[in-house]
């Protein structure tokens, strides 16, 4: 994500390919897509705005199955949360089957300024031809003081 900025909204990841990175309208979310061939890895590093408690993956094909089966493929999501917790314990593996104009959506705990690792892989057997997936990454949050306030208000209780 430090090609991606207000100023560059959207990065290519190849010429030749497809594959790219984008910055939402809201400045924090990203869409990335994936261009997955049979048993390779792809992986995305992120950079988790501060502030951030928690990401939602939504996944989706870009482009119709034709013929054969549905694609089945590998998600695994690790938060690096600097040492304080073993990653086995908040890391995210799903194996799901994309379906044609279906979102898949995960949940992630991350933690702001950390990286999140996403990495997407086609299943080596199952699928005789590549597979273009979209990722729509958002990061949320539960807390209400916002990070633009001044530090002197930070100590001062909201009232709602």
């Amino acid at each position: 994500s430090r090609f991606v900025s207000n100023n560059t909204p959207k990065f290519l990841l190849n010429d030749s390919s497809d594959e790219s990175i984008e910055l939402n309208d809201n400045g924090l979310d990203l869409i990335t897509t994936f261009l997955l061939e049979q048993g390779v890895p792809n992986r995305r590093f992120i950079t988790v705005p501060i502030g951030a408690e928690w990401a939602t993956i939504k996944l989706k094909t870009t482009e119709a199955t034709t013929g054969g089966a549905a694609p089945r493929i590998l998600l695994h999501a690790i938060p690096f949360v600097r040492g304080d917790m073993h990653n086995k314990e908040c890391q995210l593996k799903r194996l799901f089957v994309v379906k044609e104009g279906v979102e898949e959506e995960y949940h992630v705990r991350v933690k702001g300024g950390s990286s999140l690792e996403v990495c997407l892989q086609l299943l080596w057997l199952a699928n005789p031809s590549p597979a273009l997936v979209t990722a729509n990454i958002e990061f949320h949050s539960l807390n209400i003081r916002s990070p633009t306030l001044p530090t002197l208000m930070s100590s001062q209780p909201i009232t709602i």
